[in-house]
């Protein structure tokens, strides 16, 4: 097949990976594999990440890559590549005066049994990383493919990135709570599930499927979430009603929970054991 990359318009992914500056991005994507034509101008950089599951081939069409390859720099001319094998960091930078160009192959991973084992809760995220909107709008794509009663689709998703609105949000939520924190573990994006009552008696158990999609795909793509509470309290009050009336939105909604997103710090916590009585077997 023909990958025709003149005709496609640019993504622009900012900070991508918490990187510097802009990736200006022509990407195919089929569902499984990633191709990408990415040009990065000076001074821009894609920021250091793990390939847990895929790997990652980067092929340079003109300038020079400098990239950190686990402790390594290394750099690569136009004509040349590198390659990134499953388990290992990189991190890739523009080098010199020319803007570097060059094609990237991820083979995107499909094992969805050892994303759900490996998800967990995260309760700290890096302030110095932002999570590119390329990244959200997959995440909430994912919670808009959720199962609901009838496929009335009763719940919406509030995708909030504004910093003054998260940190209204939060306040109200430790407001509920009763305690002064920061009841988002200082995550930067909060999406916010609500169902609405009236479209099927299944509402609260298809808000819950929405924010369990976006978890999912949250690690899929190597974002750290969590489930915070007290959306029905926070939503119930003036200042709730309000947002929602602001936004345009009408309908008889209440609150179901927020997924809060962002790049984890630290190390991913141990599981808990499964419990012995869990499954009963009925054959």
């Amino acid at each position: 097949m023909r990958i025709d990359f003149n005709n496609m318009e640019d993504t622009i992914l900012h900070e991508f990976n918490g990187g510097n500056g802009d990736v200006i991005a022509k990407m195919y994507f089929d569902g499984k594999n990633r191709i990408m034509r990415a040009t990065l101008k000076k001074g821009c950089s894609i920021g250091k990440h793990t390939h847990v599951k895929n790997f990652e081939v980067i092929y340079v069409i003109s300038g020079t890559a400098k990239i950190t390859y686990n402790d390594e720099v290394l750099l690569i001319e136009a004509g040349n590549s590198h390659f990134c094998p499953r388990g290992n960091t990189h991190m890739i930078e523009q080098y010199g005066e020319e803007d570097l160009v060059m094609c990237t192959v991820v083979p995107w991973k499909n094992d969805i049994e050892d994303t759900i084992m490996e998800r967990r809760s995260c309760k700290q995220y890096d302030p110095e990383k932002s999570v590119p909107k390329e990244l959200i709008e997959r995440v909430v794509n994912a919670g808009t493919w959720a199962a609901t009663g009838k496929g009335q689709q009763a719940p919406i998703i509030l995708a909030v990135t504004n910093k003054e609105m998260r940190d209204k949000l939060s306040k109200m939520n430790a407001k509920v709570l009763g305690a002064d924190i920061d009841p988002f573990y200082g995550a930067p994006v909060v999406l916010v599930v609500l169902s609405d009552k009236d479209a099927c008696f299944t509402w609260k158990n298809d808000g819950s499927i929405v924010i369990a999609n976006m978890m999912l795909m949250a690690e899929d793509l190597g974002l750290g979430s969590c489930w915070i509470h007290r959306c029905e309290e926070e939503f119930n009050t003036e200042e709730g009603q309000q947002i929602l009336a602001d936004l345009g939105i009408t309908g008889n909604y209440e609150g179901i929970g927020h997924c809060v997103l962002g790049y984890p710090k630290g190390e991913k916590r141990e599981p808990h054991p499964r419990k012995d009585n869990y499954v009963y077997w009925v054959e």
